[in-house]
């Protein structure tokens, strides 16, 4: 695979504008994407953190993908470095904005150990680091199965890692806290602590990693559905109290194993978040694989995401009086979708291939058939209620870039 060349913390190559002894180094990367669902009864959001997407109103949306970026480095002094990264990408509401992906900077207490404070991209996934800079990727895009299990992607803290090698093996040990608040939502979604720590191993054509998240979410978009609930006397308060609860924090764990040698690649990476309240536990796999041809590297994906709850358990409508049975109805209604959207349940077969036409450019293009499972959406949003989620087929195409 590609190595992550924009990966920040790492300086990057300097600016062919700036003089070799300058500290400052400019680099930036760009995706150029567009996708086209033949399902439209409903959105494909392989994000969760937008709302649209191809298929129900337009089957193309050419910014599924497309983002543009450009980071600034520094070494203002021996041992101390520091990063600015800009992404405009579509956000929430559908508009393309800039905003701050990371900026921090980096001290390094020993060759081995370093500290970096600011905002720093959480080290969730395999590919968390990167998952933005397309040129590095396999793929169009991360599967989104796995990496929509964590919609909080960054946080405004601390982060201290430690490298060592030994008998021909690296080895990386990162520990982070922080705080993460996503005010541009329709509400807004918070976590006001968090903490991680991964562990990586590189052995020659070899990765290993593991990673273990703990936080705490608040969905600020979800209160006008818990008032609805409360509305209901001590029945609603339950409901309420069994989803949100101020001593429940989220875990999140994943395993993720990567073998290149160059001429193909394999990758298999797996995911588990435990929300710890009715909302129950959801997980998700893929693997993927590919081989390279000279400039051409074809590939084949497949993933599943799995859900963690069954059923309901919103208020019984038959233990109040009949004029109220059809609004609580319609509040577990909320509730379901809610719970789906919050762990959906589907399996996609993906099949693509990737030409290199430079050292930083590349183009893409991926078939997905999405299955979601019966009883869930999947990763589709704003379905026609008159018809069902079935499978779809969604078209990819992307021209990647680094500078």
């Amino acid at each position: 695979m590609v190595l992550p060349i924009l990966t920040l913390g790492i300086a990057g190559q300097a600016s062919h504008a700036q003089p070799q002894s300058s500290i400052w180094q400019v680099n930036g990367y760009a995706t150029l994407g567009a996708a086209w669902s033949d399902n439209l009864n409903a959105n494909y959001i392989p994000n969760a953190l937008n709302q649209q997407g191809p298929g129900r109103g337009r089957p193309w949306d050419p910014g599924l993908d497309t983002r543009f970026a450009l980071q600034l480095s520094a070494d203002p002094a021996p041992d101390f470095s520091a990063a600015l990264q800009i992404v405009t990408e579509k956000q929430f509401d559908g508009d393309f904005k800039p905003a701050v992906e990371w900026a921090n900077l980096r001290y390094n207490v020993t060759p081995a150990l370093s500290v970096s404070a600011g905002r720093i991209v959480l080290n969730t996934f395999l590919m968390s680091e990167h998952r933005k800079v397309g040129y590095t990727l396999p793929w169009v895009r991360p599967p989104a199965e796995l990496y929509q299990l964590v919609s909080i992607t960054r946080s405004d803290g601390i982060d201290v890692r430690y490298q060592t090698s030994f008998r021909n093996m690296n080895y990386a040990l990162t520990l982070n806290y922080g705080r993460n608040e996503l005010s541009e939502l329709d509400g807004y979604l918070e976590a006001p602590n968090l903490w991680g720590i991964s562990q990586r191993l590189d052995h020659g054509a070899l990765t290993l990693k593991a990673t273990y998240t703990s936080y705490k979410l608040v969905y600020g978009q979800l209160d006008q559905l818990w008032d609805g609930f409360r509305a209901f006397g001590p029945a609603g308060e339950a409901v309420v109290a069994r989803y949100t609860s101020s001593r429940r924090r989220s875990v999140f764990t994943a395993v993720a194993a990567e073998y290149d040698p160059g001429p193909w690649f394999a990758i298999a990476e797996w995911g588990r978040s435990s929300i710890r309240s009715d909302f129950g536990a959801r997980s998700a796999w893929y693997l993927s694989a590919g081989q390279r041809h000279g400039a051409w590297t074809p590939y084949l994906t497949v993933a599943r995401a799995n859900g963690g709850h069954s059923t309901v358990h919103g208020i019984d409508p038959a233990s109040f009086p009949p004029n109220l049975q059809a609004s609580i109805a319609s509040l577990n209604g909320l509730l379901d979708t809610t719970q789906d959207m919050l762990a959906p349940r589907q399996f996609t077969f993906s099949a693509g291939s990737r030409l290199e036409i430079s050292d930083s450019i590349s183009a893409k293009l991926q078939l997905d058939h999405v299955s979601p499972k019966r009883g869930s959406g999947g990763t589709f949003n704003n379905h026609n209620s008159a018809a069902n989620t079935d499978s779809a087929n969604i078209v990819s195409v992307s021209l990647d870039m680094v500078f």
